[in-house]
């Protein structure tokens, strides 16, 4: 039997063009992702500068990270990541 696992992070904020998805996608922040994927920081910053979770800056200058892409890989890391 093949089973799926689906994650799910709700973000209320206006959505961001992604230049690795080619399209508008939901951003959010580094502490947003650090509770959304239970990640330490140090992860989801090498993740980001490796290119498995796409990013930008905000128009505060902030670090927005890609939903879809935090999404894709979270499930590799979620229930099994020390």
């Amino acid at each position: 039997m093949v089973t799926h696992e689906t994650t799910v992070i709700r973000i209320q904020k206006a959505p961001m063009y992604c230049e690795g998805c080619e399209s508008i996608t939901p951003h959010f922040s580094l502490i947003e992702a650090i509770s959304a994927l239970s990640l330490p920081e140090e992860e989801i910053r090498r993740l980001a500068e490796i290119g498995e979770i796409h990013n930008s800056a905000g128009t505060d200058g902030s670090l927005q990270l890609c939903g879809r892409s935090a999404a894709s890989i979270s499930h590799g890391y979620l229930g099994g990541h020390t």
